[in-house]
């Protein structure tokens, strides 16, 4: 087999297992429901705003400097 289509079918059989345990009941009851209540505590205080205008835009840099930093071709 290619090593291109190994790898392919590697990344998704892996995504499709990893978006299928995330939507599992036990990862939503555990997992998604405090980051939902913590999003809550956050949006309570007055400057919501502006973290999460702060934290949008600090994590597109942060993703934006690790995609440069990685190789051109794997």
């Amino acid at each position: 087999m290619d090593k291109r289509l190994w790898r392919a079918a590697t990344l998704f059989f892996g995504l499709t297992a990893v978006f299928t345990l995330l939507l599992s009941a036990p990862v939503r009851v555990l997992l998604l429901r405090p980051l939902l209540y913590l999003g809550w505590l956050i949006a309570q205080q007055p400057q919501s705003t502006v973290w999460a205008g702060a934290g949008t835009v600090g994590f597109l840099v942060a993703f934006y400097s690790w995609r440069r930093a990685l190789p051109k071709r794997l």
